[in-house]
């Protein structure tokens, strides 16, 4: 049976997910374009969501990927297209702990992440290149975990947060959800909700 996979998106973040299932799925995927509705992004493969929607029906032949990289717009797509199937996309060759992973679908786990041992992971999280997450970790959907970010082991982290680049999440930190954790920030304290944290330690940015 062959399935085709489509990718939610035409930017940067869709083209890295074009070129990691290229990498990671088999022969019987055959890629069908890039689902957006932004006319300056118009080129190759690429089909309008509403003309998606009314012409290609969820079924066991079509799988979707997302290529967004923004939590608010991630819940959104999840909502949109909830009808469709959304498998995970981890890159071969990451450190896990398969046997002590729970994990449900949407996620995107790129190139030399490191996951240890008894970490939960909810739906829909996009956790980039070289990010290390620590032991009895858990995180729930709509997430987006920058490359280079640093979680601790005891984390506890809500839905729909932006962790910057370089990031540092300290053990035992709660994180709630909504929130932006700058670049290169640490953070050493748990946090609430709606928050927009940056610095070494992290504090609240000053509106």
């Amino acid at each position: 049976m062959s399935i085709s996979y489509y990718i939610i998106g035409s930017g940067g973040f869709a083209k890295e997910v074009f070129f990691y299932t290229q990498k990671t799925l088999g022969s019987e995927y055959k890629f069908g374009g890039f689902i957006d509705n932004n006319i300056a992004l118009k080129s190759g493969l690429l089909i309008e969501e509403s003309l998606f929607l009314e012409t290609i029906q969820p079924n066991d032949e079509v799988v979707l990927f997302n290529g967004i990289g923004n939590p608010e717009l991630i819940n959104k797509i999840h909502l949109k297209f909830k009808e469709y199937n959304f498998p995970n996309l981890i890159y071969p060759g990451i450190l896990a702990d398969y046997s002590n992973l729970k994990i449900g679908f949407g996620n995107i786990i790129t190139p030399n992440c490191i996951l240890t041992v008894d970490i939960v992971i909810g739906d829909f999280n996009i956790i980039n290149l070289n990010t290390t997450i620590g032991h009895d970790t858990q995180i729930g959907n709509y997430n987006v975990i920058n490359p280079g970010s640093n979680i601790s082991g005891n984390v506890t982290i809500g839905d729909s947060n932006l962790l910057g680049t370089n990031c540092a999440i300290l053990q035992g930190v709660s994180i709630g959800s909504y929130n932006k954790i700058g670049a290169s920030s640490m953070v050493n304290k748990s946090i609430l909700d709606h928050q927009t944290m940056v610095g070494i330690p992290a504090k609240p940015l000053l509106k």
